[in-house]
C-alpha cells in the first residue's frame, strides 16, 4: 500500500509490481497505516484521518464511522502495537497552543473514543511515540524536552523515574540508550529521518542525504563510522519512509525527492563468528517502482 503526498492511494501486488487498484483523494496528505491485526488502512490527511476497508472484496471503501477532523494541522500519527490507541500531535495557531490527542479504536463499534489529551505545550510536537508494551506515550517537543504520560493513571511523568529502558516503536528509538551512540552519529548537517528495527538485533536508520545505514542493536558504545556496518545509497535523498514486513522478509523505502519505493529482501546471517552479527540482517535490491505521480508520502508492505 502506498499513498502520496496529494492523496493517491494505491495497492501493489509485491510478486508482479502491477497495480490492482488506485483512487485519488485529491487531499493534502500527511501519513498512513496499514493495520495488521485487522483489514484496515488509516489515512492521515492535513487536518483529517478516515479509515478504509482493506479488504479487496469490499473495494477498499471508506469506513464513514472512523472519522476525526481538527482545527490545526497534523505534525505527527501513530498507533499502538496492539492497533487499540491512536495518537495525533497538532500543531499550533495564533489562538491555541499545540496538543497532543489520543483516541481508542473500538473495532466492534468501529469508532474512535477520546481517551486523553495534553494541551498548553510550551511549543511545537516534533514526534508523538508508543511503547512496545502499549502502556506509555513519550513525545519531543521542538526545544528538544522529552515528556511521557502513563496511559493507564493518565499522568505525566519524568522519564527519570523510569527505572528501566523502555523499548519504543519508531521515533521514540531516537531517546533509547539502546540508540544513542548511532544517533549520535547524525547532525544538522545531515538529520535522521526514520528508525526502526529489524529483526532483534538490527537498527535501520534513514536520512536526509538518501543513504540507509544498519546498526547492530543495542548499539551502546559504537562510535561513528565504525558504528554502522552496511550502508546503501539507492535513493538520492530524503529517505521519508521506511518500513519492514511482519515476517521480517522484506524492507520498503521511499523518497519525497526521487519519488522512488525500494523494496528490498532481507538476508539474516546465521552462525557469524562476530558477536554483533550473529543475527544480523543485511540487504538487497529486489525491485524498485517509479512513482509518476506526487511525491509518496507513506508506505507499507502488508504479509
Amino acid at each position: 500500500f502506498s499513498i502520496t503526498d496529494k492523496g493517491l492511494f494505491t495497492v501493489w501486488e509485491l510478486a508482479s509490481l502491477k497495480r490492482p487498484y488506485s483512487y485519488s483523494f485529491y487531499r493534502d496528505t500527511f501519513t498512513m497505516y496499514v493495520c495488521k491485526l485487522s483489514s484496515k488502512v488509516f489515512i492521515a490527511f492535513e487536518k483529517e484521518v478516515i479509515a478504509l476497508d482493506a479488504s479487496p472484496a469490499a473495494g477498499y471503501s471508506q469506513i464513514n464511522s472512523f472519522a476525526l477532523k481538527f482545527p490545526s494541522k497534523i505534525v505527527d500519527f501513530k498507533i499502538s502495537r496492539d492497533e487499540r490507541k491512536l495518537a495525533i500531535a497538532l500543531a499550533p495557531m495564533t489562538d491555541r497552543s499545540a496538543r497532543i490527542e489520543v483516541y481508542d479504536i473500538e473495532n466492534q463499534n468501529r469508532v474512535f473514543k477520546s481517551h486523553c489529551y495534553t494541551d498548553n505545550l510550551s511549543s511545537a510536537v516534533d514526534f508523538v511515540d508508543f511503547s512496545v508494551d502499549n502502556n506509555y506515550l513519550v513525545y519531543r517537543d521542538a526545544v528538544g524536552d522529552i515528556s511521557m504520560i502513563d496511559l493507564a493513571t493518565l499522568k505525566k511523568i519524568s522519564t527519570n523515574l523510569v527505572e528501566f529502558d523502555l523499548e519504543w516503536m519508531s521515533d521514540g528509538l531516537q531517546i533509547s540508550e539502546k540508540t544513542k551512540s548511532a544517533v549520535a552519529y547524525y547532525n544538522e548537517d545531515n538529520k535522521i529521518m526514520r528508525l526502526l528495527k529489524l529483526g532483534d538485533r538490527t537498527l535501520v536508520v534513514t536520512d536526509e542525504i538518501g543513504t540507509i545505514r544498519l546498526f547492530p542493536y543495542p548499539c551502546e558504545g559504537l562510535n561513528g563510522r565504525q558504528g554502522y556496518y552496511g550502508c546503501y545509497a539507492q535513493h538520492l535523498s530524503y529517505i521519508s519512509q521506511c518500513e519492514v514486513s511482519d515476517d521480517g522478509r522484506f524492507f520498503i523505502t521511499s523518497s519525497e525527492i526521487d519519488r522512488c519505493i525500494y523494496i528490498w529482501r532481507v538476508v539474516t546471517h546465521e552462525g557469524s563468528q562476530t558477536p554483533n552479527q550473529a543475527s544480523i540482517a543485511q540487504m538487497g535490491a529486489s525491485g524498485i517502482l517509479a512513482s509518476d505521480m506526487s511525491p509518496l508520502r507513506s508506505s507499507m508492505i502488508r504479509p
